[in-house]
């Protein structure tokens, strides 16, 4: 067996294969001194898992935590003023995750977090896995209507009004022209 193999190739090969072998090398692997800070308590089945529902590899330098709460959440419809699984809006989706993942409570709305919450904007290039990204209709930059998390790679988690919760990528025609800024939240 190959030792000199990425934490991103052993999870697809996991998820090609499902090879008994292959997740205990991993097991073994996480367990060892090189552990991540986010691998430690995270179980690796429920890595596999989100990493197939968001359709993207999660890495060994990922936020796993922040990563299994989003995967949790895909597919989820759309309602106005929804805060849980049966129904959640953009700010609803992302206040979930950050009380889950990082103990944060966020206000109620998109603008309001930004003025609120976010401790420092975020150019694109410099966004972090769970900061806030924020956009506006039309792309009118005064207005703020809709907050997502960034998760890697230009990838940010929201819940879609037409499509439910989904991910989509920052670079798409849609975003670019509704981009307002990105946000960060001082965690601990």
């Amino acid at each position: 067996m190959n030792l000199n193999i990425t934490f991103s190739q052993v999870i697809k090969r996991l998820r090609d294969r499902g090879s008994f072998i292959i997740l205990a090398f991993l097991l073994l692997n996480i367990t060892s001194c090189k552990t991540s800070r986010y691998a430690s308590d995270v179980d690796m089945q429920a890595i596999v898992k989100a990493s197939n529902k968001l359709g993207f590899d999660i890495e060994r330098k990922d936020n796993h935590h922040l990563m299994i709460e989003a995967a949790k959440w895909i597919g989820v419809p759309y309602r106005y003023g929804g805060t849980n699984f049966r129904g959640v809006d953009c700010s609803g989706l992302t206040g979930n995750i950050y009380k889950n993942v990082y103990g944060i409570k966020l206000e109620r709305s998109s603008r309001t977090i930004l003025r609120e919450n976010v401790n420092v904007k975020v150019s694109k290039s410099k966004l972090e896995q769970g900061d806030l990204v924020f956009f506006s209709p039309n792309g009118s930059k005064k207005r703020v209507n809709h907050v997502g998390v960034y998760l890697k790679d230009n990838k940010f988690i929201h819940a879609s009004t037409s499509k439910g919760v989904r991910i989509d990528n920052l670079n798409d025609s849609h975003w670019k022209r509704q981009w307002v800024t990105g946000g960060r939240v001082v965690r601990q």
